[in-house]
């Protein structure tokens, strides 16, 4: 998936802020297009959520170009979610928004969806539609 990603973003133009949720191991493909005094926000480390690391190959990247990292963590910000909710729900309503979420179908498929979930198989959002 990184060898995909690292080729697929190499001619793009260079990436000025960046939200790290690393479902899985892309961050190496972003750390090379960040531009100097970029910003990187970490709201998630579900491809760790097993103990798995985290490996990180373009670390030479926030030396280089003199990031910024800095964790976010969503609750600390309650006073946030109502104006983010309306402009989110407004851009989903207009299309300028559009989401991904995969959805398994049946109870039965519960635990196998989390545990893809975890393992950051899903794309977007992991459902369970009970049908």
């Amino acid at each position: 998936m990184t060898d995909d990603l690292i080729h697929a973003v190499r001619d793009l133009p260079k990436v000025a802020h960046y939200l790290h949720v690393p479902a899985q191991h892309g961050s190496d493909a972003v750390l090379a297009r960040m531009n100097a005094f970029g910003r990187i926000a970490v709201c998630g480390l579900i491809a760790g959520y097993n103990d798995d690391p985290i490996p990180v190959t373009e670390f030479r990247s926030v030396l280089t170009n003199r990031l910024k990292i800095q964790g976010f963590i969503v609750s600390e910000h309650p006073d946030a979610w109502p104006p983010a909710l309306a402009e989110l729900a407004q851009r989903i309503g207009d299309g300028t928004l559009r989401y991904r979420e995969t959805i398994a179908r049946g109870l039965d498929a519960a635990p196998a969806a989390f545990i893809g979930l975890l393992r950051g198989e899903n794309l977007g959002k992991q459902l369970v539609a009970l049908d």
